[in-house]
């Protein structure tokens, strides 16, 4: 009997874990195979009116489950998540490289100019409207590392510069095009501090201004 009562909450302690687990997205990369709630987030200032993320593609490591890409836009912060699996590997971080292409980056939590492991990485637009106008940043992309026991984000992209060129600090800028034919807008990116370290870890803020 003890034998028997023992087995049972062993079971129930394991599926606990893995509800626990299925609905952190903060935590390191796991060991099993599940996707998991992945979100980024991206605090507007200047009043944009609507903030979209048009998912295009994705790189993650072999094995590991993708379900898509979702985003809510409150009026203050863009919400980006990413259904997918977390293991991280070089040849993810390879990937993400080539789709830089020498551009800029802004991570959460790194010293390191580009990484060398990551979980995932999606590219896809990033379309604000502001004041009246609709502008579009293409090649937007966002990815998924993990330093020790945190999953850290980068944003980057191949038509980003990096003013201050410390990954940390930013602040990342490219111009976004006016869809109507204007003068584009400066988006402007950086880590939204919360004062300790971790600094950020997936949380950052975007301007488009002049």
């Amino acid at each position: 009997m003890k034998s028997k009562i023992g087995t049972v909450l062993t079971l129930a302690f394991v599926i606990c874990l893995a509800l626990f687990w299925g609905n952190t997205s903060a935590l390191a990369d796991d060991v099993d195979i599940l996707a998991k709630n992945n979100i980024v987030e991206y605090t507007t200032t200047g009043g944009p009116s609507d903030v979209r993320f048009i998912y295009e593609r994705h790189d993650i490591t072999a094995g590991q489950p993708f379900e898509g890409v979702t985003y809510k836009y409150d009026g203050a912060t863009l919400e980006i998540n990413i259904r997918a699996g977390r293991k991280k590997t070089p040849e993810v971080a390879a990937s993400f490289r080539e789709a830089v292409a020498g551009g800029g980056t802004l991570a959460c939590y790194t010293n390191d100019n580009l990484p060398g492991l990551l979980n995932f990485w999606v590219e896809g637009t990033l379309e604000i409207d502001l004041d009246g106008k609709t502008y579009s940043c293409p090649n937007f992309i966002t990815a998924q590392g993990n330093i020790s026991t945190t999953n850290n984000w980068w944003t980057a992209g191949p038509n980003f510069s990096n003013i201050s060129g410390a990954p940390i600090a930013g602040p990342l800028v490219e111009y976004c095009s006016d869809k109507s034919g204007g003068l584009p807008k400066l988006l402007k990116i950086t880590p939204r501090l919360n004062g300790v370290i971790p600094s950020c870890v997936n949380k950052f803020n975007i301007t488009l201004g002049l």
